[in-house]
């Protein structure tokens, strides 16, 4: 028999643990019937709206539906860059949504490259981990204007386009890369629910492989 005090820790845990599986739970199921769908039709309209007006780069979008982890993601894809006929080809930028292990949504920009030019990033976390429930139609409008802004700064094609304003503005982007990244380990490390431990171990190899390709 638990003496009374051991009693009520024991009681005090079960109802947290219940509380943050109810909310895992919640932010699941959020993703699958609101979320995806918000975010997916406005890649896809993104995709339309790049195609009507001959943006330069082809615009794909893309779901991976992986149970519990589901990524969606536009990318402008590979053109050709060289002179006079050359090959060199140029791609890579992407926009990528994910859904994370602990059920909030990531935007992640990945910048354009070539065997030419090579930004000295290899991507931008755009925001705080965000709760489904929080995700509203014109952040994720915000994020797509945000990837096409560094689809252009990071692209050969949009050197002269970029001025002091441009390049100041990028540099924020970064900035706040390095905050959000900074405020996610510091949350993650925080964590003090003992189920969490699992989530930890996954959160902190991402956040590890984050930082090293820095």
């Amino acid at each position: 028999m638990l003496d009374f005090a051991v009693s009520e820790l024991m009681l005090e845990e079960t109802r947290k643990l219940s509380r943050a599986h109810d909310l895992l739970w919640y932010r699941r199921l959020n993703w699958r019937v609101f979320v995806r769908d918000r975010i997916y039709g406005a890649f896809s309209h993104a995709r339309e709206d790049a195609s009507s007006c001959s943006y330069p780069f082809p615009v794909d979008v893309k779901l991976f539906p992986t149970p519990n982890e589901e990524t969606i993601q536009i990318t402008t894809g590979f053109i050709k860059t060289g002179a006079e006929g050359a090959a060199a080809l140029e791609g890579g930028g992407a926009l990528v949504a994910s859904q994370s292990i602990s059920g909030h949504v990531i935007f992640i920009v990945y910048p354009r490259k070539s065997d030419r030019v090579q930004s000295n990033f290899k991507e931008i976390l755009l925001y705080r981990p965000i709760d489904p429930a929080e995700l509203t139609l014109s952040k994720i409008q915000d994020a797509l204007k945000k990837f096409f802004f560094v689809a252009r700064m990071t692209s050969l094609c949009g050197h002269d386009s970029s001025g002091v304003i441009d390049r100041a503005r990028l540099n924020w982007l970064l900035l706040n890369d390095l905050r959000y990244k900074n405020k996610l380990l510091r949350s993650v490390l925080s964590m003090r629910n003992k189920w969490g431990n699992i989530i930890i171990t996954a959160l902190l190899a991402l956040l590890v492989a984050l930082y090293v390709q820095k």
